[in-house]
């Protein structure tokens, strides 16, 4: 299985470390905005590629969505319509309605 994290800091990293022990076959694919943080979550093999956002969602079968909560309200309905029926997509937000 092909998963892709988008946003790899303390979430997004977390969520990585944890599937490689629990499914050391799995690729882990990232996407990050930030090129010193993508840096370092190769560095720290937190996932084992970094991709651009089009390719992730053509390669995964599961995509985490680690980012802000605020970038999520935009992005999420952008992402599902992107999406096939083979594909999963999860967030990690907490934070459920605006301020």
């Amino acid at each position: 299985m092909t998963t892709c994290i988008f946003g790899i800091g303390l979430i997004g990293g977390s969520f990585g470390m944890a599937l490689q022990k629990s499914y050391p076959n799995m690729l882990l694919l990232g996407v990050e905005r930030n090129p010193e943080h993508a840096q370092k979550a190769l560095d720290r093999r937190l996932v084992h590629e970094i991709v651009q956002e089009a390719e992730a969602l053509q390669r995964a079968e599961l995509i985490i969505l680690a980012t802000p909560v605020d970038h999520l309200q935009q992005a999420l309905p952008q992402l599902l319509d992107q999406i096939g029926t083979h594909q999963t997509i999860m967030d990690t937000g907490s934070t459920k309605q605006p301020h």
